[in-house]
């Protein structure tokens, strides 16, 4: 197991389960297409040994769009079409991913985790009403009543309750199958002929950074490509698959986030508590005056209120790790603003009067209203 990543996501010794993450890197995404194409060979193999083995199969979906690379339906704002699923444009830049949706940086909402009990599959009479909740859910007809449908995932996807989003699902078990396995003579045959395609670079050319392979790319130095699915049974075939899919596990496994840093300016700044969403002082250095706790909501410091003494007087903020925090020079949540955002896993300190930015020292002490929302 490598340092910094958490443990195996798919390949020899894992079960069934969901394939890929809003928290995999660009290259993670990129793989979870180069295992989904194989997926689809292996059960386009297994469907061809044992017709009806797969009920939800079906060639004219996969033939007019998972082969064309299009979707079923049009994709939303900030994602676009990636071999039958919606998938957010540029998420490495200034688009994020969170609950099956994309965000540009600017525009990032307060989102709270969704509940387990969440219910995506509303009723619909189209699917722009489907994604809405999830890029990826879409509205289903085929129902008694056709003049109203449901939202469902799209094909190969399931709802991932923990995640609250669509994600595809291999419902291939590779659990009984171990680094300690013995191979069949007929996956060494297999590898063998790989490495003799490999020393006569046979596999085709390299797949160009930014995009995903295609399928012949991505069968290209399969196991499954040099097996004939007539001969071979169905247990080496599923052994094939998960030896071939076992090559991505590390590209695949959602990183381990660095533990939080204590960032405070000084050790008298509290931390901030878990059911607040950020802290200020009127010091740069948190000692004497006030500590105002920042709960998720807005604030404003109007003259003659409860909170008047916070007027115009903030110097020191602490911003809870996954929230933002958004300081205005107008009571009425207008004027100047300045947006400060904590990403996890530490939370972010800035005095304001110490800083190099010109824009943060002239919002020191003066603050007449604020917001702080947290999405993680």
């Amino acid at each position: 197991m490598k340092k910094g990543f958490s443990k195996k996501a798919l390949g020899l010794g894992v079960a069934a389960g969901f394939l890929g993450s809003s928290a995999l890197s660009a290259a993670g995404a990129r793989a979870t297409y180069s295992v989904y194409h194989r997926y689809q060979a292996y059960r386009q193999m297994m469907v061809t040994r044992n017709p009806g083995m797969y009920g939800d199969w079906d060639d004219s979906y996969y033939s007019n769009y998972y082969q064309r690379n299009e979707c079923f339906s049009d994709c939303p704002t900030h994602s676009h079409c990636e071999w039958g699923f919606c998938e957010c444009t540029d998420r490495q830049t200034y688009v994020r991913r969170r609950h099956g949706r994309c965000y540009a940086e600017w525009n990032l909402p307060s989102l709270s985790a969704r509940p387990l009990s969440f219910d995506p599959f509303i009723e619909c009479t189209e699917s722009s009403t489907c994604t809405t909740v999830d890029m990826n859910l879409i509205c289903n007809w085929n129902m008694e009543n056709l003049n109203i449908g449901k939202c469902e995932c799209k094909k190969d996807m399931r709802w991932n309750k923990e995640l609250g989003e669509c994600q595809i699902y291999m419902d291939v078990d590779c659990s009984s199958i171990t680094y300690d396995t013995t191979p069949s003579e007929v996956i060494l045959k297999a590898a063998e002929k790989a490495k003799k395609d490999i020393n006569e670079d046979l596999l085709g050319t390299v797949v160009p950074l930014g995009r995903t392979e295609s399928a012949n790319e991505s069968l290209s130095n399969s196991l499954l490509t040099r097996m004939d699915c007539k001969n071979a049974t169905d247990a080496e075939l599923t052994e094939a698959f998960c030896r071939d899919i076992d090559s991505f596990s590390f590209e695949l496994q959602p990183p381990i986030p660095d533990p939080p840093k204590d960032l405070r300016p000084n050790l008298s700044c509290s931390v901030v508590p878990k059911s607040a969403c950020a802290l200020a002082y009127n010091t740069h250095d948190c000692t004497g005056g006030w500590k105002l706790v920042i709960p998720t909501g807005e604030l404003r410091f109007k003259y003659f209120s409860s909170n008047w003494k916070y007027r115009n007087s903030i110097d020191t903020i602490g911003v809870k790790a996954g929230c933002r925090l958004s300081l205005f020079t107008d009571s009425s949540f207008s004027g100047r603003s300045l947006d400060f955002e904590a990403e996890q896993p530490s939370d972010r300190w800035v005095v304001l009067g110490e800083s190099k930015s010109t824009s943060y020292q002239q919002m020191k002490n003066n603050v007449e209203s604020l917001q702080c929302i947290c999405w993680k």
